[in-house]
């Protein structure tokens, strides 16, 4: 399970941190946009550039996350459906353990 569960938790940290970076994209793009509002307001295609550029970091960020959290719930549920599998067999395995043992000192005991 430990070993199943391990490739979860990188897809898990990258579906948090996908979204994180592309607004940190973002904010740096603002930044970038917003300081030089006063240059850019005479100059069109460099306003236009920066608003690209914040709008990228964003999608970007989101292109990764959003098929990472697909991927992540898709396995995440396999995994979880293996785990009750394995208790499953697990549990009968054990209670069959428990009837053989049992029968014979039944047998003794008559």
């Amino acid at each position: 399970m430990v070993r199943l569960e391990r490739g979860l938790v990188v897809l898990e940290i990258i579906v948090g941190i996908a979204p994180l970076l592309g607004l940190v994209g973002t904010i740096v793009g603002m930044m970038s946009a917003f300081g030089d509002v006063g240059q850019s307001l005479n100059n069109a295609a460099k306003l236009a550039k920066d608003i690209a550029t914040i709008l990228n970091a964003t999608l970007l960020g989101l292109l990764i996350a959003i098929p990472s959290l697909i991927f992540w719930s898709y396995y995440n549920k396999k995994v979880e459906a293996i785990a009750v599998e394995m208790e499953t067999l697990c549990d009968e395995f054990i209670r069959r353990q428990y009837r053989e043992q049992a029968a014979p000192s039944m047998v003794e005991a008559k």
